[in-house]
């Protein structure tokens, strides 16, 4: 086969866009063409190996042959052939390399276009570390099985060879990357840190961390979105009105409206909260600075406004358990029958007892398909809002006047200017995920109170944001769902209360593959920890599977010797994964159902049986059927249920006695004795004639 230069020039990339034009970059292939099929002299090799592909999908339905991406394209091809034929460092490529470098180059160009980098030279340090923050997010989104270093480096490394390539860039009259990338570290050495860092099974967020950064997030999505939304107003009000006419003009130019627009700012008063006593944001400082001119205020709102968009995405991703993609994926609109957004609908339970609101998205895992949400429910006679709905009414309040100039359709959108707000439809765009991790690292350190998280190194990592994935919120939903920890904060712990009947009720976790998914996912942590403090501890338990765990904790301990705590939960976790083994928990204890399936009250009363069904009837699964089920185990986290139960119950009968109908309180005086009964096996001893409160 014919060499390569036998039909090129060796350093084309030098010559003027217009002697380009005419160049061959092989004997098939023109400078121009969309795709470069170069000369292939490898043995062996397959002719793709030599191919680049320039005609690279770009979002809004773009191409990076679009003329509005001539610039970059120019520049890139440039880079490319001078790896073949003028490298700075190193020996020159093989044609059968370029395949590799069109797809580490694809991916490149891609984020560059979400972020609006139209140059080589607009890629700064601190774009790189960008860069890697997107490369770690859609690899763990891809949900391989393992994110290998490869494909991290091969994304990576790409940004090194541009930098690597500045001189010759220079020489054919590009303008280079500014300065190094990632710190001047090793693409690989960054490589290794992010695959570390994935590789290992990812967690929910543990409760210390999930709860602080929630609660925060459903402060800021109340009052204070209200406020940022009427400094929005004010602020668009004073800048289209603009100021009084002179005699250079009618008052309407950029100088005179933000003018305008500052001194209406420099009055707007923040809120103060219940039980704070100073308002929850300080008076924005409108003054200009030498240096900053008269954006400083502006950049303060748009700051604001980012915050309230990351407080809704927060409470949506750890309310719901969507995706950060499927939140992109929401679009606007108002429903004129409810007035709330148009991708909510309401619908009354099966009971009719209770109002389920279900969002409409697209589940970005399973080909992009539209899926319902269950997010929230109330009390069907309730006007209340779950947060989750109510941060999906701040995001149509917030971005409204933003969509209309873009004349986009989705729920949330993105700002194109760097630190302004947009002033034409251009700078209003679709939106993207990338940031969105970087925003929640920022809204960490600038909003929660980590007062009260005990210190630890692998919580200390939370503080600054730097361990937080999105989606980890995915996970840390799923396990709030199944079981409600008392421990959690009322509001947030009523509404994954709510949540779970919902969805119980509704038959919802039977029918929605996504749920499932994370459910399962959340069922195995808690079972391999249900096992290994049963193994490692001397807790007590209750219902008719504690023999059962008692003989396993047992048989556990004969094996532990010489094992440390690291290689007994190790054995643990393959036994759980090995025999596809889940537990099914709920706030009145733990059903093993997968161990007896033909033993299950629930199936028994409902009549549907069948040695292959695993999971519970939900219908009627409920405490007083579960207690005598041959399935069912109660620990201590179950306490506090058959506390309160017992209380209220044996409340009842007191109330009963003292007006004389004792006798007509049976079933509320066996519930409270049965209730007595377990915590007393779980060692808290009740006196059952015990009323206090």
């Amino acid at each position: 086969m014919t060499s390569l230069n036998s039909f090129t020039k060796p350093q084309i990339h030098l010559l003027s866009a217009d002697d380009l034009s005419s160049q061959r970059v092989s004997p098939i292939s023109l400078w121009g063409d969309a795709q470069w099929r170069l000369d292939n002299p490898t043995p062996g090799q397959p002719d793709h190996r030599a191919t680049v592909n320039w005609n690279i999908k770009l979002p809004h339905g773009q191409s990076l042959l679009d003329p509005q991406w001539a610039g970059l394209l120019d520049s890139l091809r440039r880079f490319v052939w001078s790896l073949l034929t003028d490298p700075r460092e190193g020996k020159s490529l093989k044609t059968t390399s370029m395949a590799t470098i069109s797809r580490m180059l694809a991916y490149l160009v891609n984020w560059m276009a979400t972020q609006d980098f139209r140059a080589i030279h607009e890629l700064d340090n601190h774009a790189s570390w960008e860069y890697v923050e997107h490369v770690a997010i859609t690899g763990s989104n891809k949900q391989y099985s393992s994110l290998h270093e490869g494909w991290v480096w091969q994304r990576l490394h790409i940004l090194t060879l541009l930098y690597k390539q500045s001189g010759a860039l220079r020489d054919s009259g590009v303008s280079p990357m500014p300065e190094p990338p990632f710190d001047g570290r090793n693409p690989f050495d960054v490589a290794k840190r992010i695959t570390n860092r994935q590789r290992d099974f990812i967690p929910p967020l543990p409760d210390a961390v999930a709860l602080p950064i929630m609660t925060a997030a459903e402060r800021l999505i109340g009052v204070p979105a209200d406020d940022v939304i009427k400094l929005q107003e004010i602020y668009l009000a004073a800048y289209a009105l603009g100021g009084p006419g002179n005699h250079k003009g009618p008052g309407h130019s950029l100088p005179v409206r933000t003018d305008a627009a500052r001194r209406a700012v420099s009055s707007f008063q923040f809120s103060m909260l219940a039980g704070e006593s100073v308002p929850w944001h300080n008076v924005i400082d409108t003054q200009p600075r030498r240096g900053a001119g008269q954006v400083d205020f502006v950049a303060a709102i748009r700051s604001l406004i980012m915050d309230i968009r990351i407080a809704c995405i927060i409470v949506l991703q750890s309310h719901v358990g969507l995706r950060i993609s499927e939140v992109m994926g929401l679009k606007a609109g108002i429903a004129p029958d409810s007035g709330l957004p148009s991708c909510l609908q309401q619908r009354p339970s099966k009971t009719g007892l209770n109002t389920i609101f279900y969002l409409n998205s697209l589940a970005a895992k399973i080909h992009g398909r539209p899926v319902e949400w269950i997010v929230g429910a109330r009390p069907a006679d309730s006007q209340y809002l779950p947060p989750q709905v109510r941060a999906l009414v701040v995001l149509e309040r917030l971005f409204r006047p933003w969509r209309q100039l873009g004349n986009c359709q989705h729920l949330i959108v993105s700002f194109c200017a760097n630190r302004g707000l947009p002033k034409n439809q251009r700078s209003v765009g679709r939106p993207y995920s990338d940031n969105v991790n970087l925003g929640q690292k920022d809204f960490l350190r600038r909003y929660v109170d980590w007062q009260a998280l005990p210190p630890s190194p692998e919580l200390d990592a939370y503080r600054d944001g730097r361990s937080l994935r999105t989606h980890q919120w995915r996970k840390t939903f799923a396990l709030y769902v199944i079981q409600v920890d008392s421990r959690m904060l009322p509001h947030i712990s009523q509404h994954f209360k709510h949540l779970s009947l919902a969805m119980t009720e509704q038959g919802y976790i039977g029918r929605d593959p996504e749920i499932i998914e994370a459910l399962s996912d959340a069922r195995a942590r808690l079972t391999v920890r249900l096992l290994y403090e049963a193994a490692t501890g001397n807790a007590t338990y209750a219902g008719n599977m504690a023999p059962w765990l008692e003989a396993h904790r047992k048989s556990v301990r004969a094996s532990m010797q010489d094992k440390t705590p690291e290689q007994i939960l190790s054995d643990l976790e393959h036994e759980v994964v090995e025999h596809d083994f889940r537990i099914w928990f709920a706030d009145h204890g733990k059903c093993l159902i997968e161990l007896k399936p033909e033993s299950a009250r629930c199936h028994q009363i409902a009549g549907t049986t069948h040695w292959e069904d695993s999971n519970p009837n939900f219908q009627y699964r409920e405490p007083s059927v579960c207690v005598g089920c041959e399935c069912f185990l109660i620990d201590r986290d179950s306490a506090g249920f058959w506390r309160k139960r017992y209380l209220d119950n044996q409340q009842a009968v007191v109330n009963a006695e003292r007006i004389g109908r004792g006798d007509e309180f049976y079933v509320a005086r066996q519930r409270a004795r049965q209730a007595a009964a377990i915590l007393h096996v779980l060692g808290e001893d009740i006196e059952e004639n015990s009323h206090d409160a």
